[in-house]
């Protein structure tokens, strides 16, 4: 898969960016600590998903830079995946 944007400032989180059906998502996970741990008897293990979220995107949020292959047209949405209550 080629990579659409590789951003310096997402490095630190589980982000990435794909494109589906001719629109750029951007794709964000929310990973378990300790604390989550404690929170919620659901989890497992620190680096878990508890929440996904996917959006669709022309610029990246944390650069500004457009995504390549982003489209042109955008209507926008949002997709979220919340996994800590299974």
């Amino acid at each position: 898969m080629k990579d659409l944007h590789y951003c310096e400032n997402m490095k630190l989180v589980d982000a990435w960016y794909e494109h589906v059906e001719g629109c750029c998502i951007l794709n964000l996970n929310r990973v378990a600590t300790e604390i989550d741990l404690q929170e919620n008897h659901y989890l497992e293990e620190v680096g878990q998903i508890i929440e996904t979220i996917a959006i669709k995107v022309r610029y990246c949020p944390y650069c500004g830079k457009k995504v390549d292959g982003a489209s042109t047209s955008l209507s926008p949405s949002f997709v979220h995946y919340d996994f800590s209550k299974w």
